[in-house]
């Protein structure tokens, strides 16, 4: 079947509009795939599936398909506090006194401590890319206490998502430090290659890139064993798509061989890529900044407390009041 790219991106962008409309969100890739084989304009195959993805992949990034036409549900990120707000989170605790219908005439206020952002003001934002889902709970475990966001692809990862990681790059003002962790294998080498090329493209020309794991330099130190030795893993590596270009021939390692069979050495090889681009110096004035500001907004809350005790004292008598009517 001839397929005109051009029709089909015009058509699946009506498609796409016409069900944001109806439905209040926009479509999957796999959504518009649907609607186009039900009009007989491609086939149902797996083929054709991929081809649509590809073309609405260059589409978008040439602005001839809005981003906000397709959305990915499948992936998030995991962890992090890094972005243009100062606090991690943000607590201004009220707390009502809601007693007999007098809520309205007594307000007490208690003024939490907001913590700053561990990342704020360092030189460099740190970003952890994963190939596999499969390892995210285990990755951010290790550098929960870091505060670095995770965006496991789950392999190449949709557009979609790879563009939430970029504008979440761009947001930030620091430096933006990616830190890979992919396969030894034709795919895995390749992701990274396609970060670094995607990064350029959209305009994230400052980035430092390391893949910090699967590396063949790894694989000899630890032992790792490389080679597949059923046929099945034979054929699945040598249909990958990019086992043409391979240097390597059977030979390949995943994440879950470092993870598994060098766990601590694992663990220390995260924190110290990530520890080397964080300045304890900077946090400690970051801190003692907010806590100082924080103790001045205290007393200043402290103070307009105390102006009102009287009142708060009447209001609690005449409860005790109403409590002692009710309980005649």
């Amino acid at each position: 079947m001839r397929v005109k790219w051009n029709f089909i991106i015009q058509k699946s962008k009506e498609l796409a509009e016409n069900y944001k409309r109806k439905i209040g969100e926009p479509p999957t890739l796999r959504g518009i795939f649907y609607m186009l084989v039900s009009l007989n304009l491609l086939p149902n195959t797996q083929v054709y599936y991929i081809s649509l993805s590809e073309n609405l992949g260059r589409a978008r990034k040439n602005g001839e398909y809005p981003w906000g036409l397709l959305i990915d549900k499948t992936r998030n990120s995991v962890g992090g506090d890094i972005g243009s707000s100062q606090y991690c989170y943000y607590m201004p605790d009220i707390n009502w006194r809601l007693r007999n219908g007098l809520k309205e005439l007594k307000t007490e206020y208690r003024l939490d401590y907001q913590y700053p952002r561990k990342w704020l003001d360092q030189p460099y934002s740190v970003f952890v890319i994963l190939e596999k889902e499969t390892i995210t709970s285990s990755v951010h475990k290790i550098l929960e206490h870091w505060n670095v966001p995770i965006y496991p692809l789950r392999g190449y990862g949709a557009l979609t998502f790879r563009k939430k990681l970029y504008d979440n790059i761009l947001d930030t003002s620091g430096i933006p430090v990616i830190l890979m962790l992919t396969d030894f294998d034709p795919s895995g080498e390749d992701i990274v290659r396609l970060i670094k090329q995607e990064s350029q493209e959209f305009g994230i020309d400052n980035a430092i890139i390391e893949k910090i794991c699967v590396t063949k330099e790894q694989i000899e130190n630890y032992k790792f064993p490389h080679r597949p030795e059923d046929a099945k893993e034979i054929k699945k590596l040598q249909q990958d798509t990019k086992y043409g270009n391979w240097i390597y021939g059977l030979y390949r390692v995943e994440i879950d061989a470092f993870l598994t069979l060098a766990f601590e050495d694992f663990k220390k090889l995260l924190n110290d890529s990530v520890s080397k681009y964080y300045d304890p110096a900077i946090w400690n004035a970051v801190d003692t900044r907010f806590k100082t500001g924080y103790k001045e907004a205290y007393d200043i809350v402290e103070k307009e407390n105390q102006k009102y005790k009287p009142f708060y004292n009447k209001i609690d008598e005449i409860i005790k009041n109403l409590e002692e009517i009710e309980n005649e």
